[in-house]
């Protein structure tokens, strides 16, 4: 009899912490009584951030929900993010999200407002976290919790922390991030602002609760301040100069130009040509010796026209052969000029001279003379003017003149 008492006893104790693991919302106890060893294992292994500066916390004790300056997201308006009185870290409320009974699908969020990381390095995150392990880890994995980043002027998220990484965990105790490691954010930071994205996520899961969440830094006093000049406007094919600027920061400083087309450039001063039109954003990212980056953003509106010399031929005039003027009323310079000038016709038809040459530049809104070798004949002559330069058509002018002898009239 005594054995079926032990028996029945232990059976007892066993279903007794089945159920409390299995448990989805977790009863009334204070945070110390439910696992006084693991709450001291927990205070333990917070990052000692006397080091490093606060620049964001949030503990969920404005009394109002989401806090001034969060956003929530909602796809299940019955069981989503609310203020919670009932299980809080270290003050008296925290953000909770309990499970749909009825086991429908949650993806629930909470977005921080806009977090500074400016002049700053070595950047984390660590909160707080109450939850199942039985049903979000192991043997279930029916709903998560999730952190995603996101950076400035980005409209993508960035997963960057789930529960599973502070596996393995104790089920329904306050747990910090943390406990294993931080959650480093030093990645996004050249950015400068951030945002948080807190996400339940699942369906027929448990209790979720988060609190006391901050982000600490490395305070930098001398920090790079990027300058990537601009607004820039040019046609395809065009090249622009770029010419980056530092100020602060240590030397020597890592340059990355991204011209917004997949091209990238390491070099403080560079040259880049669009292939083709429209609006590209340009991102200069400099890192100084001490790995303190800063990044600056400009823009360069790319049109669809060549922008090409504009070569004409004026004042053929004769004399003692045949002179032409050349003239660039572009707003670029023209370079690898080739002309050549024809004479064919006379009395018999006799004449057929033929002149060239090259012109390495012509700057533009200028102009020079070309000019034949003497031709000798009598009758009247049909005179023609060509023109080529790099990227451009090749032009021509024709006329008429009389020869007599050397002289020609024009």
């Amino acid at each position: 009899m005594k054995q079926y008492k032990i028996v029945i006893f232990l059976t007892l104790m066993i279903s007794i912490m089945l159920c409390s693991q299995m448990l989805k919302v977790r009863p009334k106890t204070t945070f110390e009584s439910i696992n006084p060893v693991m709450f001291q294992s927990v205070q333990k292994n917070e990052t000692n951030p006397s080091d490093f500066e606060l620049i964001f916390s949030e503990d969920f004790e404005q009394l109002s929900f989401p806090p001034n300056g969060w956003e929530q997201s909602i796809t299940n308006p019955d069981y989503t993010w609310h203020l919670d009185d009932m299980y809080a870290h270290m003050g008296n409320y925290s953000a909770c999200c309990l499970h749909d009974v009825n086991a429908s699908y949650q993806d629930e969020w909470i977005i921080t407002p806009n977090i500074d990381m400016s002049n700053h390095s070595d950047e984390y995150l660590c909160f707080n976290f109450f939850m199942s392990y039985f049903w979000s880890v192991y043997p279930y994995d029916t709903y998560d919790l999730n952190v995603y980043i996101s950076k400035e002027n980005e409209s993508n998220w960035h997963l960057i922390w789930n529960e599973e990484q502070t596996d393995p965990f104790e089920n329904w105790n306050w747990i910090n991030t943390s406990k294993n490691e931080v959650i480093d954010l030093s990645e996004y930071a050249d950015d400068h602002v951030i945002q948080l994205g807190f996400q339940y996520n699942g369906s027929n899961g448990a209790q979720l609760n988060i609190d006391d969440i901050f982000v600490y830094g490395n305070k930098v006093t001398n920090p790079p301040t990027v300058d990537a000049g601009g607004p820039f406007e040019a046609y395809v094919g065009e090249e622009i100069e770029f010419l980056g600027n530092v100020t602060g920061g240590e030397a020597p400083f890592i340059w990355t130009w991204d011209f917004g087309d997949g091209i990238q450039s390491s070099n403080k001063e560079t040259t880049h040509a669009y292939d083709k039109i429209g609006n590209y954003t340009i991102r200069l990212q400099v890192t100084d010796a001490n790995g303190i980056a800063d990044s600056d953003l400009t823009t360069a509106t790319i049109t669809n026209m060549s922008k090409v010399p504009e070569l004409i031929i004026t004042n053929i005039t004769g004399s003692m052969g045949v002179h032409a003027v050349i003239s660039n009323q572009g707003c670029v310079d023209a370079q690898k000029i080739t002309w050549e000038i024809q004479v064919h016709g006379g009395l018999l038809g006799h004449i057929a001279n033929i002149d060239s040459g090259n012109i390495s530049c012509l700057k533009k809104q200028c102009c020079c003379e070309i000019e034949s070798s003497k031709i000798n004949g009598f009758g009247l002559v049909d005179i023609a003017v060509f023109v080529d330069a790099k990227n451009m058509n090749r032009i021509s002018k024709r006329c008429k003149g009389f020869l007599v002898g050397e002289y020609l009239v024009v």
